[in-house]
C-alpha cells in the first residue's frame, strides 16, 4: 500500500485528542497553509491529513481546493479573521496530493451537517479517516451513504483491546469493504493505557492480518523545533555542462568536517565520467565549522559536479538526544538529486576510484546495492589508501566479526530477513524506488533503524538485494570527534528506542521476534515513575 500522508497538525500524524487547543488549526493563517502544502508536494506525499479542528476554520474549503489545484494560488490578505469564504479555484483534475479529513465518532455528531456537505462537495477528491477505539457508536448507516473514500483506525489501549479483538474475530464484517488500520500509540510510562511491545505483538497474533496504518505515527518525543519536511535552497553549488546524471552520491553529515572533507576528496577522484555522477553533501547543523568547510570545497573543485546544504537547528544536538535527523537529512538530499540511482554514503566513508564504475555494472544485477564496510585502524594514513602498493589488510577490522563477518561470507541470499543487514554506510538503489518506497521516516529521532526500516519496505517490495565486492573504509574518529556516543551501553539504549519505533510502524510480528532483545528493554526511570518526565 503506497501511501505517505503529510499531517497539518504539528508532530501529529493522527488527530486523537479531541479539544487538544494546543495544536489546533482553527486559526491557521493563508501563508502557513501554504508553507505546509509546499512541503508537503516537496515529500511526495500521497495524502495531506485535515484534521477535525480545521472544521472551524474559516478558510477550510479554501484549503481543500488549493491542496486539489497541486500549487496553491496567493492568498488574498485577510482583513477579518471570520470573514466569508474566500473564492478558490475551481479544479476538474486532482494533483498528486489527495486531501483526507481525519474525524472521531465525537467528532462526527458535532460537525454532522457540515460534514455531510463536504462529503456532496468533494466525493470522490476527499478520503474520510474515522479515528475509532472509544465508547462512542459509529454511526457506519451514515458513512454508508458516503460517496468519499473511508478508512477506519482503530486506536487500540488496554480498556478496549479485548472488545476489538472479539470483534475482528467476530463481527467484523461491516467495516470488511473499507480500509481498516490498527495504531497503537507509544507507551511512554508504566501507567499509562497503551500497550507494551509485547502486549502489541500479543494483539496482532491474535487478530486477522488487516492492512495497518502506513505512515509514522504521533510521537511526543518529536521537538516542536524540528523541521520533519526541510525545503532549503543550496549554499554552493557547482554544475558541469551537458550533464547526463546516473548517480547522485548523497552524504549527510554532522560534526564530522575533516572525515567529510576526506570522503569528498575521495568521491572526487572517481574514474567515473565526471558529468554523470554528482555529489550532494547535506551539513546536518553542525557546530564545527561543516558549512565554510564545504563551501570552501566546492569553490576549490569546480570540475566536480556538487551541491551544498545547510540544515540548520534551532537548538543544537546533544548525545543521545531526540534530534536525530540522519534520514531526513538524506530525504533533503534525495529533493535535490536529478540521479536515476541514488548511492548513500556516510560522511566517513572513503571510496576507491572505481566505486561507480563498478556500482553501476552491480546495478544490472540488482535492486538495492550493500558496499562492504571495513574499519580503519587509528593513525592509517589514507592519501593513497587505494594505491597498488599499498597493503590494507593490517589497517583494518570489521566490526562485530560474529555479525558483519558471517554476512559478508554469506550475503543476502543465504540468511534470514535481509533486510536487517541493510545500512546506508554505503547503500544504492534506483531513486523511483526510494519514492515509491516513501523515503526515510520521519519519526527515527534517535539513532538507529532508520535505515533498516527502508531496507524492510523494499523487502516487501520484493526487490532484488546484492551484497557488493566493492570495500569501502570508515575513517576512525578523530580525538574531537570522540564522544560519549561510542560506548555501546549509550548505542544500545538508543536502538532500544527506535526498535520499537520500527516494530509500531509496520506491526509485523517478524519485525518483534528478531529485534526482541530491544522490545524487553524498558525505559529509564521515568518508564516506572511519570513524574520524572521533563
Amino acid at each position: 500500500m503506497n501511501q505517505k500522508f503529510y499531517s497539518l497538525k504539528p508532530q501529529f500524524y493522527l488527530d486523537l485528542w479531541s479539544g487538544d487547543q494546543a495544536f489546533s488549526n482553527k486559526n491557521l493563517k493563508d501563508w502557513d497553509f501554504k508553507h505546509k502544502l509546499k512541503k508537503a508536494l516537496s515529500g511526495w506525499h500521497s495524502h495531506l491529513l485535515f484534521d477535525s479542528s480545521f472544521l472551524e476554520n474559516p478558510n477550510f474549503n479554501y484549503f481543500i481546493k488549493s491542496a486539489l489545484a497541486a500549487k496553491p494560488p496567493a492568498f488574498p490578505e485577510v482583513k477579518e479573521q471570520n470573514q466569508a469564504e474566500k473564492k478558490a479555484p475551481e479544479t476538474k483534475t486532482r494533483s498528486n496530493i489527495k486531501p483526507a479529513l481525519q474525524i472521531s465518532p465525537a467528532q462526527f455528531q458535532k460537525y454532522k451537517n457540515q460534514i455531510l456537505e463536504i462529503n456532496k462537495t468533494y466525493k470522490n477528491n476527499l478520503d474520510f479517516h474515522i479515528i475509532c477505539g472509544g465508547d462512542k457508536q459509529i454511526p457506519l448507516k451514515e458513512l454508508e451513504a458516503f460517496n468519499s473514500s473511508l478508512a477506519f483506525v482503530w486506536l487500540v489501549t488496554r480498556k478496549n483491546k479485548n472488545r476489538l479483538l472479539n470483534m475482528f474475530s467476530k463481527s467484523f464484517a461491516p467495516y470488511s469493504s473499507h480500509k481498516n488500520w490498527l495504531y497503537f500509540p507509544y507507551k511512554k510510562h508504566l501507567f499509562d493505557s497503551f500497550l507494551s511491545p509485547r502486549q502489541v505483538y500479543n494483539f496482532i497474533k491474535k487478530c486477522p492480518k488487516i492492512p495497518i496504518y502506513p505512515t509514522e505515527i504521533y510521537d511526543s518525543r518529536i521537538p516542536q523545533d524540528m523541521d520533519l519536511e526541510p525545503c532549503i535552497q543550496p549554499f554552493a553549488q557547482n554544475k558541469l555542462p551537458d550533464n547526463k546524471i546516473y548517480f547522485s552520491v548523497i552524504i549527510p553529515s554532522y560534526n564530522s568536517k575533516a572525515q567529510l572533507i576526506n570522503t569528498l576528496k575521495h568521491l572526487a577522484k572517481q574514474v567515473f565520467p565526471r558529468n554523470e555522477y554528482e555529489v550532494i553533501a547535506v551539513d546536518d547543523g553542525s557546530s564545527d565549522n561543516t558549512r565554510q568547510a564545504l563551501a570552501d570545497f566546492v569553490k576549490q573543485h569546480p570540475g566536480l559536479n556538487i551541491t551544498a546544504l545547510h540544515f540548520p537547528r534551532v537548538i543544537e544536538r546533544k548525545t543521545g538526544d531526540s534530534r536525530f535527523r540522519a534520514g531526513l537529512a538524506r530525504n533533503l538530499g534525495v529533493k535535490h538529486s536529478s540521479g536515476k540511482l541514488l548511492a548513500f554514503l556516510d560522511s566517513d566513508i572513503l571510496t576507491p576510484p572505481d566505486y561507480l564504475t563498478k556500482l553501476k555494472k552491480e546495478h544490472e544485477k540488482a535492486d538495492l546495492i550493500l558496499l562492504k564496510r571495513y574499519h580503519l585502524k587509528a593513525k592509517t594514513p589514507i592519501e593513497d589508501l587505494f594505491s597498488s602498493h599499498n597493503s590494507l589488510k593490517k589497517s583494518y577490522y570489521i566490526e562485530d566479526k560474529k555479525y558483519w563477518g558471517a554476512f559478508y561470507k554469506k550475503g543476502f541470499d543465504q540468511i534470514n530477513c535481509p533486510w536487517k543487514y541493510i545500512c546506508t554506510y554505503g547503500l544504492s538503489l534506483p531513486k523511483k524506488d526510494f519514492i515509491a518506497a516513501g523515503a526515510f521516516g520521519k519519526n527515527f529521532i534517535f539513532y538507529g533503524f532508520e535505515d533498516t526500516d527502508l531496507g524492510y519496505r523494499l523487502f516487501k517490495k520484493n526487490k532484488k538485494f546484492l551484497l557488493s565486492d566493492i570495500e569501502v573504509y570508515h575513517q576512525a574518529p578523530s580525538d574531537t570527534a570522540k564522544s560519549g556516543w561510542n560506548y555501546p551501553l549509550l548505542r544500545q539504549k538508543q536502538l532500544a528506542k527506535t526498535a520499537k519505533i520500527f516494530f509500531y510502524r509496520h506491526l509485523d510480528p517478524e519485525i518483534y521476534q528478531e529485534l526482541s532483545i530491544y522490545m524487553r528493554q524498558e525505559g529509564p526511570l521515568s518508564y516506572f515513575f511519570p513524574f520524572l518526565q521533563k
